[in-house]
């Protein structure tokens, strides 16, 4: 009796070990897939704050453009849709910050 039930707690032990194990690899590898695109997401972004530098600096110097201006405000508002994105694409990224620190 005594025998069977350290079998079946032995097993489920076993059970639970590769569960988490499996769980934790999962997180990690979809962690990783996630720093890749928040890396791709960065680069894209800070390309688009110097662009959206020189423009605002094109439209201080050369004022009577307002087509630059709104050229600038494009630039802006995809900047805001990147950073939304992030968000949504990353929801790993988000748990770890939330409740693994």
């Amino acid at each position: 009796m005594l025998a069977r039930y350290l079998q079946i707690f032995i097993y489920t032990s076993f059970i639970i070990v590769l569960t988490s194990y499996i769980f934790v690899q999962t997180l990690i590898y979809k962690g990783n897939q996630e720093l890749e695109l928040t890396r791709d997401m960065i680069s894209s972004i800070h390309q688009l704050k110097d662009l959206h530098t020189i423009c605002i600096l094109d439209y201080q110097y050369n004022t009577g453009d307002k087509n630059m201006l709104v050229e600038c405000k494009k630039v802006e508002n995809k900047i805001g849709s990147v950073l939304e994105s992030y968000y949504a694409e990353t929801p790993y990224l988000n748990f770890y910050k939330e409740y693994l620190q």
